[in-house]
């Protein structure tokens, strides 16, 4: 059974000015039982002996740039 968190969602913010565009986005993704706890008590199993039972709500960033030089050419750059 694989873990599955409550929340989680993805959000992006883009500003475009001409021919630049610059976007930021933010995944998020909630804090998780270990998937082979999950898997045990959901059917009435032994919990199993693992080092990791709980993962921490996670932030993730991604920043984004495109330059349009005409209809025909642009550049895209991301870092992740």
């Amino acid at each position: 059974t694989n873990a599955d968190p409550k929340w989680r969602g993805v959000q992006r913010l883009t500003w475009t000015r001409g021919p630049l565009q610059l976007s930021v986005r933010h995944k998020y993704i909630g804090e998780v039982e270990n998937g082979r706890i999950a898997g045990a008590r959901a059917t009435g199993a032994a919990l199993p002996n693992v080092p990791v039972l709980q993962l921490a709500a996670q932030h993730y960033f991604d920043v984004s740039a495109t330059w349009d030089f005409d209809d025909r050419y642009s550049v895209y750059a991301v870092v992740e």
